[in-house]
């Protein structure tokens, strides 16, 4: 599996348990979730994806620009996100409740876009620097901890490592 592939199955149990938060508005299973897109998916496409995208899109200045636009949308989540942790400590849960819904279509609906207009070209970029991109992104995951990816992503380690990343071992 490549790392869009990832991303792709990211996005999928993303979207699983954003649906899920709209029921349990539970604030802790929020800030699992909110971490995880923060500290690892949505670090893991601005440090590996993005740029190697960016590198080979050099004279399409529209999918620059839109990649560009795609990428700010992080700031955007991260600021809703940040909030709703603030809400949560303040314990003010009627403002955090309010926005789960919010953050929820902003993630989803961000996540749909990252497929539909950008993912598309990753075919693009060479091999070795699709590699490259891989190894970041296990750099970053483990440094956001196994068990918590494995936790929010339902991916098990086994299948991570077993199937997806040709047998390599973190």
């Amino acid at each position: 599996m490549d790392l869009i592939e990832l991303m792709m199955v990211e996005h999928v149990s993303l979207r699983v348990r954003l649906d899920e938060l709209q029921y349990r508005r539970e604030p802790d299973f929020f800030i699992a979730i909110n971490q995880f897109v923060l500290n690892c998916h949505a670090k893991v496409e601005d440090e590996a994806v993005f740029p190697r995208l960016k590198a080979i899109l050099t004279g399409d200045h529209e999918l620059l620009n839109t990649t560009s636009k795609i990428e700010a949308d992080h700031k955007l989540i991260s600021t809703l996100g940040g909030n709703m942790e603030k809400w949560i400590k303040d314990k003010d849960l009627s403002l955090f409740e309010r926005r789960i819904e919010v953050y929820s279509k902003t993630v989803v609906q961000h996540n749909a876009m990252e497929e539909s207009l950008v993912f598309p070209f990753w075919g693009k970029v060479s091999a070795e620097k699709a590699r490259s991109a891989l190894e970041e992104a296990k750099r970053i995951i483990n440094q956001f901890g196994q068990d918590r990816y494995f936790e929010i992503t339902g991916v098990s380690k086994h299948l991570f490592n077993k199937i997806w990343l040709d047998e390599t071992q973190f």
